[in-house]
């Protein structure tokens, strides 16, 4: 049944879908039939009826046979013309004004195209040539061509990814025969004759590339001088024969090979408009060529062609423009993750691997990265302050009590609190369930609309309450909330006995959890493309915690993780001005209401069918709304939670 499907059942988790069973006879079709529609659009819930005959009271239809042999079911596919019709009632939007409702995308409106990497002249989009470049290799493409398609290469090049095989797809008659190609088109345009010896100790054969310096500065006829990296063992110094990755000239001189290698291949090689679409295997037996002729090394079994490659755990498909994390990555995550869950201390070592294979995992989105920034304390400001037995020589800047304290740092393990393990859970579930395809192509959508939270707190009570009003939309959805610090106590958070000193961590809660992003996918469910809000907000500490989600003042970071969490999981993210609070009045007069005194002092606009309820459970248990529709309709499969 596709109901038990993973990937539908976090669809509808995602989504907060309501689950709508439609019973024919409901609908003048006196037969035993139920359609079950999964929606976002909370309208289909007026679709909901439920068989209210007795048992046996309808014709089956499973199994039935018609006069002409056909099965009655399948006539069951064609919706009934009443439920149609109810469906499509409140759309207004015909299909042909679809286009024209499509935003048009203005010259300096993002995104914006980017140089590709190989120089200043090179352009992102490799679909043409260079603006004004002259097709100079036209005589090396034509030769190699013939040659690759004279020895069936595109042919070969499919059996050898298909075999991992991990010897060169050319042999070394073949490559002295590109190379022919290659020597004939640089004796002829330069004039000198073309070497292909390699120098020792690297495999490029880049002298048949070299063009002699005559004209330079006496003092760098010989060459630029780079210096010498070498290392000192017993008295004794050792240099490098080859730059190591870590000198800056090794970067460099990379940096200058990669680039000439991309702008030959854009610019030279893969010259025609439809060259890629087109001629993939080609194309990349072109690319395979020039890498053969001049000594690029290639991991051979890890080969791969095709327009989705997997390249270091992620899924590239570059016809659609969207990646994804392999399966194999997120089974490691939760492999790593399994032990953080359990009661108790977990090891260091554990926790490292976690957190290193969380931010790789993490770096596709960068709302995703922001989970683990929330969670992450720097110690390096601290060390200034300690001596070599790590005893504070000096007070750090702050007049406050340390916020971190290690009675033993050599010690391998470490104590997780509640909320940190919530936030593992978190990422182990994530690593557990079907990912869809995340698309990179556009930015995240900013909606034009007035957002505002607001929180007021005294001794033990607190209160927060904002609103969202939709740029022509009449409503205005709100919520107000009170709470007492009792309500908190689950969580075991070190919140002081007057709430009013934690007001930044209430201000937090009511902008980034209930106040707009719980709120707005309540009003906008699905999730499935990122959106930026933008919100006021009169709190500096929450504003600045919604723009970075980076503190390491407590308990306010245990607040910013959860604003982390809540991003990710909805993939909306906020764009907070800061506002006066004389300004912020509408917002802080929802927070201080205490739900029983009439709403006359709040204003006319604050409908109560428009208000939305929120416990303190739904901010940090992170429960999902699925819902069925009627209520005691029977299912054959249970709803995700």
């Amino acid at each position: 049944m596709i109901w038990d499907e993973p990937p539908v059942r976090l669809l509808l988790q995602k989504s907060n879908a309501d689950v709508i069973i439609v019973s024919a006879c409901a609908y003048g079709w006196d037969i035993y039939k139920r359609w079950a529609f999964a929606s976002t659009f909370r309208y289909m819930q007026q679709l909901a009826a439920k068989c209210r005959h007795p048992e046996g009271s309808h014709a089956p239809v499973a199994g039935v046979q018609d006069s002409s042999g056909g099965y009655i079911s399948q006539q069951t596919s064609e919706f009934p013309e009443p439920v149609a019709s109810k469906s499509a009632a409140p759309v207004d939007v015909a299909p042909n004004q679809l286009l024209q409702l499509l935003p048009t995308k203005g010259q300096f409106d993002p995104p914006f195209a980017h140089q590709d990497g190989a120089g200043i002249f090179s352009v992102p989009d490799w679909s043409f040539p260079p603006s004004g470049a002259v097709d100079r290799l036209c005589q090396v493409r034509q030769a190699l061509t013939a040659k690759l398609f004279e020895m069936k290469a595109p042919l070969r090049l499919r059996e050898h990814v298909a075999s991992k095989s991990e010897q060169p797809l050319f042999s070394d008659q073949e490559v002295s025969e590109f190379r022919a190609v290659f020597q004939e088109f640089l004796e002829a345009s330069s004039g000198r004759k073309v070497g292909w010896s390699v120098k020792p100790h690297q495999p490029y054969a880049l002298q048949a590339l070299r063009q002699p310096d005559t004209s330079l500065f006496p003092s760098l006829l010989e060459g630029a001088p780079s210096g010498l990296a070498g290392i000192t063992f017993q008295g004794r110094t050792f240099f490098y024969r080859v730059m190591p990755f870590g000198m800056s000239c090794s970067a460099y001189w990379w940096q200058r090979l990669s680039g000439f290698l991309v702008r030959t291949w854009h610019g030279g090689l893969l010259w025609l408009s439809h060259f890629l679409s087109s001629a993939l295997d080609i194309s990349a037996c072109l690319i395979l060529a020039f890498a053969a002729v001049f000594g690029v090394r290639l991991s051979w079994p890890k080969l791969q062609l095709g327009s989705s490659v997997v390249w270091i755990g992620w899924s590239l498909n570059y016809r659609a423009g969207t990646v994804q994390v392999t399966a194999t990555k997120k089974e490691k995550l939760s492999r790593v993750l399994r032990p953080l869950l359990g009661e108790g201390r977990v090891e260091l070592r554990d926790l490292q691997k976690a957190l290193g294979l969380w931010a790789y995992c993490s770096g596709s989105r960068s709302y995703m990265w922001s989970c683990v920034r929330g969670c992450q304390f720097s110690m390096m400001t601290l060390l200034a302050c300690l001596n070599d037995t790590l005893i504070f020589i000096t007070v750090p800047l702050t007049s406050k009590r340390i916020w971190l304290r290690i009675t033993d740092p050599q010690s391998r393990f470490r104590r997780l609190s509640k909320l940190s393990r919530k936030l593992l859970l978190f990422w182990h579930e994530w690593s557990q369930a079907y990912h869809f395809h995340e698309c990179f192509h556009l930015p995240p959508r900013h909606l034009d609309c007035v957002m505002a939270a607001d929180a007021f707190a005294s001794g033990e009570e607190l209160g927060i309450g904002g609103f969202i009003e939709i740029s022509g939309s009449q409503p205005v959805f709100w919520f107000s909330e009170r709470y007492r610090l009792s309500d908190f106590k689950y969580l075991d958070l070190p919140l002081h006995q007057d709430a009013q000193r934690d007001i930044s961590c209430w201000e937090t809660l009511a902008q980034a959890q209930v106040g707009l992003m719980l709120l707005f996918s309540h009003l906008c469910p699905g999730g499935r493309i990122r959106l930026t809000l933008p919100s006021f907000s009169d709190n500096t500490g929450a504003e600045a915690v919604c723009a970075k989600l980076l503190t390491t003042k407590s308990p306010l970071c245990f607040f910013a993780q959860l604003v982390a969490m809540v991003s990710t999981r909805l993939g909306i993210s906020l764009d907070v001005q800061h506002i006066s609070g004389e300004r912020n009045e509408d917002a802080d007069l929802l927070s201080r209401w205490d739900g029983i005194a009439p709403l006359a002092p709040l204003g006319e606009h604050w409908d109560l069918d428009m208000r939305y309820r929120f416990s303190v459970q739904d901010f940090f248990d992170q429960r999902h709304d699925v819902r069925l529709f009627p209520s005691d309709a029977r299912l054959l499969w249970k709803l995700p939670r």
